[in-house]
C-alpha cells in the first residue's frame, strides 16, 4: 500500500513540474501543443489538460493586474 501513495506522490510531482514548465513556455510565447508535446514526452491530451489547469489558474488572477503577475510569475519560474 505505501508504495502505490509513493507511486501517487511522485506523478503528482512530475506533474506539478510539468505545469511549472508549459507554464513558463506559455508565459514565452510557445503555444504550439506539438512542441510541447515534444519537449515533455507526453500526449495531445496530457499537454491539453495541463493547459486548461494553467488557464483556470490565471482566470482567477484580476483583470487589471493580469500582465504584471503573468510578469511576476515568470521571474519566479525562472529561479525556481
Amino acid at each position: 500500500m505505501a508504495k502505490r501513495s509513493q507511486t501517487k506522490l511522485a506523478a503528482s510531482l512530475e506533474r506539478e513540474r510539468r505545469l511549472k514548465d508549459v507554464e513558463k513556455c506559455l508565459l514565452h510565447g510557445v503555444s504550439s501543443l506539438d512542441d510541447l508535446v515534444t519537449r515533455h514526452g507526453v500526449t495531445k491530451a496530457c499537454i491539453s489538460l495541463d493547459v486548461k489547469e494553467i488557464r483556470k489558474r490565471w482566470a482567477n488572477t484580476p483583470p487589471d493586474g493580469i500582465e504584471q503577475c503573468r510578469t511576476a510569475r515568470s521571474k519566479q519560474l525562472e529561479y525556481n
